[in-house]
């Protein structure tokens, strides 16, 4: 069984992450930008445990970085909150030659989107294809498997916009616990399942290092707040 990171250790490791990345004056090395994101993925486990408190959110979304960006994502819409993390990252890291860490994406997933963060025992438990064809946000195009078609890296790495290549860019994943509830209710409507059961499992089978808020929009708040544009995805 998987042991987590105490809270103080995991506090531990968050400030040390920031110190590697701070070194870098906001224009990160490779190596400080690896470094950093992985001592911040060692924390993220603890933090996807429950609804993460103010400051827990907060110093994730204070790490230092030159460019900031919040996407506000309800719907799944074929993946485009993912699709534009990943155009957002290839442009300051390649276009403008800024190198990886020079943007730091946030995506607050508060609708249907949500599911994109579920693993594959959840989009297999729950029939999470045929979900989102009844929540009017489906995926005709794809093939409906029992897995998350946008966990994996893709076959093409300059067009690879799965959950799996971005959390190794840095990318923040944000889910609403508001929205959660809602997903829960209306998965457990139709499939005749206790909504509680549904949203204890699925808020325990969340991607690595997604982090479970009070509210997606207070979430959208606070990133501006820590100086992140904001767009609508």
């Amino acid at each position: 069984m998987l042991s987590l990171p105490r809270r103080g250790v995991t506090r531990r490791f968050q400030r040390e992450a920031l110190t590697i990345m701070e070194k870098s004056k906001f224009k990160p090395t490779r190596e400080a930008f690896l470094a950093g994101t992985a001592l911040l993925a060692a924390a993220a486990p603890a933090m996807a445990q429950g609804v993460s408190k103010m400051p827990a959110i907060e110093s994730v979304l204070h790490k230092p970085a030159r460019h900031k960006q919040v996407i506000a994502a309800v719907k799944l819409d074929h993946g485009a909150p993912l699709r534009h993390a990943m155009n957002g990252l290839n442009a300051f890291e390649k276009a403008y030659a800024q190198g990886p860490g020079a943007l730091h994406v946030a995506v607050v997933f508060y609708g249907s989107s949500l599911l994109i963060a579920a693993n594959d025992a959840m989009w297999e438990k729950y029939h999470l294809f045929d979900i989102l064809d009844a929540s009017n946000d489906g995926l005709p195009d794809m093939l409906h498997t029992p897995q998350n078609p946008f966990l994996r890296p893709m076959a093409h790495a300059d067009d690879d916009f799965s959950i799996q290549t971005l959390s190794r860019r840095g990318v923040t994943w944000i889910v609403c616990n508001n929205a959660l509830h809602a997903m829960a209710r209306f998965i457990a409507a139709k499939q005749s399942l206790s909504d509680g059961q549904v949203y204890a499992d699925v808020s325990r089978n969340l991607v690595p290092g997604a982090i479970i808020v009070p509210a997606g929009v207070a979430a959208i708040v606070l990133a501006q707040e820590a100086g992140f544009t904001f767009l609508y995805g």
